[in-house]
């Protein structure tokens, strides 16, 4: 238990992701006590009962971990993966407050939100996440906000892990019948499947269960074509790295005019698997000395403990950042 319990107020950050949510509790210094870990809590996947009771599971082992501690939390901060809209968000707050009757402070927002302060530590500026799909986020100093992209990958999602997935199948039957250049990511990608030929290849991804992680996961045979210098991959990657900076300017355009030095945060899977995609998005920002591109130094779960703690504090200081970079 801690020591001066009595004297102390706590924090609860939340990542809820499509496919796992993470949650960590922490002092209001920035010392982290504890990780609690769910499946998915995006309110468009799951039931409100299902919703309910994983984010009770998550409580459920703070509580366990000092009832004190937990009696004592006075802000909570949830990112949460499609939480975009006010019903989303309200339904996720009220389970909350249900829970915590005590904690004045609860905020729910977007997890593109808490991704951005994992890299400004609470401070204005964009937001790249590219897995596999692809969203651009910006706010200004004003609260004025954007959003670019992160409409499926039937609609949209350009310069995601699925975009550069699919480029590179599309590439494989291109060069099979004869519209496109050979490329060793036929060979990559045949052998991935374990496909004879492209009409086998065709089939099993139709036949797919879930297609859309199926040609995401490529994403990865073509970081690996790039980097032999397979002029089809290198094709792939500059075009994904050229809608993303497209994306980048157009948040940029919208609420960023005549702003300096503007942080522009890489986060997600495709920047985490693979440094080929973020130094071809840097090299491509570099023409706009304004943005100013950087992988981010926090996990998602730590930029909500700092959303908790802007919920009462408008102050995020040094020893703040370096207690939770402690643990």
């Amino acid at each position: 238990m801690v020591k001066g319990v009595q004297n102390v107020t706590y924090l609860i950050g939340i990542d809820g992701g499509g496919t796992k949510t993470t949650a960590i509790l922490a002092t209001k210094q920035g010392e982290v006590l504890a990780e609690s870990k769910t499946s998915s809590t995006n309110p468009n996947l799951i039931d409100n009962e299902e919703l309910e009771k994983r984010i009770t599971h998550l409580l459920n082992e703070f509580r366990n971990h000092d009832r004190k501690v937990f009696s004592k939390v006075s802000s909570v901060f949830a990112g949460v993966s499609g939480a975009g809209n006010s019903d989303a968000k309200n339904n996720f707050a009220t389970i909350l407050r249900k829970k915590l009757p005590r904690t004045k402070n609860i905020s729910v927002e977007a997890d593109t939100i808490n991704a951005l302060y994992s890299g400004t530590y609470g401070k204005p500026g964009i937001i790249q996440i590219a897995g596999t799909g692809a969203t651009t986020y910006g706010i200004n100093d004003e609260g004025d906000s954007w959003r670019v992209d992160g409409w499926g990958y039937l609609l949209g999602d350009e310069g995601s892990g699925y975009y550069i997935g699919a480029e590179g199948v599309k590439s494989v039957l291109k060069s099979a019948d004869g519209r496109g250049p050979a490329t060793n990511l036929s060979e990559k990608i045949k052998h991935y499947f374990n496909c004879k030929n492209e009409f086998d290849l065709v089939r099993k991804i139709y036949r797919a269960e879930y297609p859309k992680n199926q040609i995401s996961s490529i994403a990865v045979l073509v970081f690996d074509s790039y980097r032999e210098n397979d002029e089809v991959a290198i094709n792939i990657m500059e075009g994904a790295a050229q809608k993303l900076c497209k994306s980048i300017q157009t948040v940029n355009a919208k609420v960023f005019q005549g702003y300096e030095d503007v942080p522009v945060i890489l986060c997600g899977g495709l920047f985490e698997k693979s440094n080929s995609l973020s130094d071809l998005l840097k090299k491509h920002l570099a023409k706009n000395n304004i943005l100013k591109p950087s992988i981010p130094t926090f996990s998602p779960v730590k930029g909500s403990i700092i959303g908790a703690k802007l919920n009462i504090s408008r102050n995020i200081d040094d020893e703040f950042i370096e207690a939770l970079r402690a643990k």
